[in-house]
C-alpha cells in the first residue's frame, strides 16, 4: 500500500534528537540504540505509524554484517518482546579505497493501537563491528581530515 504524506493528513509528531551522544560499538548480543527509545502515545485513530530512526558509525574491522530490529514494551508481561515483522540485516563492505562510514536511516510501518507504547531499536553485529554515532570525514585520497560524534534522531508519526 502507498501513503502520500501530506501536511493534512500526517499528525501527532514526535521527534528526539540526543544532544551529547556517546560512541557505542557494535556487540555479538543485542544491545539498544542510545537515543531510539520513545513512548509514543497513538491518538486520532491513524491508518498506520511511523517510527524513522537516523544514526552515523563508522566500521571498527575489515566489514561489518549487522541485525537491526525494533521492539515493544509489553505491559502485560513486562518485558520487551520483537515488534512483528521488524526485523532486517545491514551489510556494508570496507577495503583499501573506500571509506568506511555511514549514516543510515531505518524506517517501520506499524498498525496504529490506542494509548502508550514504548519502543526502541537493537542492533547486534554478526561479522565484524561498527562505532555507532561516530563519523569519520575523508579527503578524496581516503586521508581522514577528522572525526566526531554525531547526534542520532528519532521521528515518529501518524498518517490519516
Amino acid at each position: 500500500m502507498t501513503y502520500n504524506l501530506r501536511n493534512d493528513n500526517v499528525f501527532n509528531v514526535q521527534c528526539i534528537k540526543t544532544s551529547s551522544p556517546s560512541s557505542q560499538n557494535s556487540t555479538s548480543g543485542w544491545q539498544d540504540l542510545e537515543g531510539s527509545d520513545i513512548t509514543y502515545n497513538c491518538t486520532g485513530n491513524p491508518s498506520k505509524v511511523i517510527y524513522e530512526y537516523n544514526f552515523c558509525y563508522k566500521y571498527l574491522s575489515t566489514y561489518f554484517i549487522g541485525d537491526f530490529k525494533l521492539i515493544q514494551y509489553n505491559t502485560t508481561s513486562n518485558a520487551w518482546e520483537d515488534v512483528n515483522n521488524s526485523s532486517f540485516i545491514n551489510d556494508g563492505m570496507k577495503g583499501s579505497s573506500s571509506y568506511p562510514s555511514g549514516y543510515k536511516s531505518f524506517s517501520f510501518t506499524l498498525d496504529s493501537w490506542s494509548g502508550n507504547k514504548q519502543l526502541k531499536l537493537q542492533w547486534k553485529n554478526n561479522i565484524g563491528s561498527v562505532t555507532g554515532h561516530r563519523i569519520k570525514i575523508y579527503q578524496t585520497g581516503g586521508t581522514v581530515v577528522s572525526s566526531y560524534t554525531r547526534a542520532c534522531h528519532l521521528i515518529m508519526y501518524s498518517i490519516e
